[in-house]
């Protein structure tokens, strides 16, 4: 899935963070890059547990309020949802 990403619509910055506690999993760092991406990471390590191309429902849920979230993200993670890419990386997910 992160070659499916890095060549479709690239990485990016990271340009959001929100760290999150999990009974089961503990804390994760949930990240959101200017591509859409949406990247969980250990937050000890900086390790990436997870990368995926993120829905407009995906990211509203990563921001308290939906007016913080910046119209350009919006506007790329929308872009994304449109041409489907999200369902198209998941082919591509780990067994």
């Amino acid at each position: 899935r992160a070659v499916f990403i890095g060549t479709t619509i690239g990485i990016g910055d990271v340009v959001h963070e929100h760290l999150v506690f999990d009974k089961q999993r503990g804390y994760r760092l949930h990240c959101v890059t200017n591509t859409g991406v949406y990247i969980i990471k250990d937050p000890a390590s900086k390790a990436v547990i997870t990368a995926y191309i993120m829905t407009v429902s995906q990211l509203k849920k990563l921001f308290d309020n939906e007016r913080d979230i910046p119209l350009s993200l919006l506007s790329v993670v929308r872009r994304n949802e449109k041409q489907r890419l999200h369902e198209k990386s998941e082919q591509y997910r780990a067994e």
